[in-house]
């Protein structure tokens, strides 16, 4: 548990995050669930993210931004430019604000910035500041929030469809793996969350559902949380939780979300450019999604997303895929709404 400071003002002077309780502009009725936007040291990517927020007009916002690492020459300056992006709330908004006072790094302060945000208001939409939505992700959790608020079988809506060469048999479906590029969850569901959590053994029974190379990877990863090698990630205990658990990811049958984040500046990715698992394309659906279907998570879904995402299968399959997907990458669909 991290305990930091909490505002719900924004100054013209940067450094004076901390103020009052009272919040920036009037709330107001909308019809988009509340919003975090967890934001660091990326102006440019920040400013896209916050435009579309913006575009929805949730009646709360909350904004997490990390401290500066003081050992890294002009970063302070980014995060100033990052948390003077607020000062663009111009509809009426409930507006809080969280500006630690000391680094807390990519895996506890972005987790701890999603228990702030649930514990203040019980649901709502995740944004990091590299997750770039189209207008109906807003939508699609909106409802998909109210549907499920009380269905113990679900743990979040994602935004982001991870199976590209997939078209799944309804507007929308379910998948066993989680997805947290642009998502939404329910406090039920994140008060179960551990940054550390029990070590994976080989009698849990999800590890005998998923590939042997899956399983080696993700008790890598916790390994090295649990010996405190590795603090950047939160997501991978997050994944593993819903595993135990067997509560499924609502995932949407077009991608509602593109990913920003593959031009260097950000901690996971290099300056590679954009991963082949990474979905390419991004859609804005004119779509109700009133039609619900049975609550089974959809094992081709499943088996394209862990073994483009989680190393779900032998190395030969997962070369495959790729070649597939790069191939299918060439041609831009026309109803693309977002792309690189």
């Amino acid at each position: 548990m991290f305990r930091v400071p909490v505002g719900s003002t924004v100054l013209s002077g940067l450094e004076s995050d901390f103020v009052s309780a009272e919040p920036l502009l009037r709330p107001v009725e909308a019809s988009s669930p509340a919003v975090l936007i967890v934001a660091f040291n990326r102006p440019e990517t920040t400013r896209r993210v916050f435009a579309a927020v913006r575009a929805a007009r949730p009646a709360k916002l909350f904004f997490a931004c990390d401290a500066p690492r003081p050992d890294r020459p002009g970063e302070a300056n980014r995060v100033a430019e990052v948390r003077a992006i607020l000062r663009g709330v111009d509809w009426p908004c409930e507006v809080h604000t969280r500006f630690p006072e000391a680094n807390l790094g990519c895996g506890p302060g972005v987790s701890s910035a999603i228990t702030w945000f649930l514990n203040e208001v019980g649901e709502g939409i995740i944004l990091e500041d590299d997750c770039l939505p189209t207008p109906a992700f807003f939508r699609f959790c909106a409802t998909m929030l109210e549907r499920y608020r009380h269905d113990q079988r679900i743990a979040l809506v994602a935004g982001s469809n991870m199976a590209p060469l997939l078209r799944l048999p309804s507007a929308y479906g379910f998948s066993r793996v989680t997805s947290c590029w642009g998502w939404a969850t329910w406090k039920r569901t994140w008060d179960q969350f551990n940054f550390i959590p029990e070590p994976i053994r080989d009698d849990e029974p999800w590890v005998r559902t998923l590939h042997p190379n899956a399983v080696d990877f993700l008790r890598r990863k916790f390994d090295a949380i649990a010996t405190g090698k590795v603090r950047t990630v939160w997501d991978y205990q997050f994944m593993v939780q819903a595993l135990r658990s067997g509560q499924l990811t609502v995932v949407p049958g077009r991608n509602l979300i593109l990913n920003i984040g593959f031009d260097g500046t950000g901690t996971h990715f290099g300056k590679g450019g954009r991963p082949w698992a990474a979905p390419a394309f991004a859609f804005d659906p004119d779509d109700k999604w009133a039609e619900s279907p049975p609550v089974v998570a959809d094992e081709q879904y499943d088996q394209h997303y862990l073994t483009s995402g989680h190393r779900g299968s032998s190395k030969f399959m997962r070369q495959v895929l790729k070649w597939r997907i790069l191939w299918a990458r060439r041609r831009r669909p026309a109803d693309a709404v977002l792309f690189d």
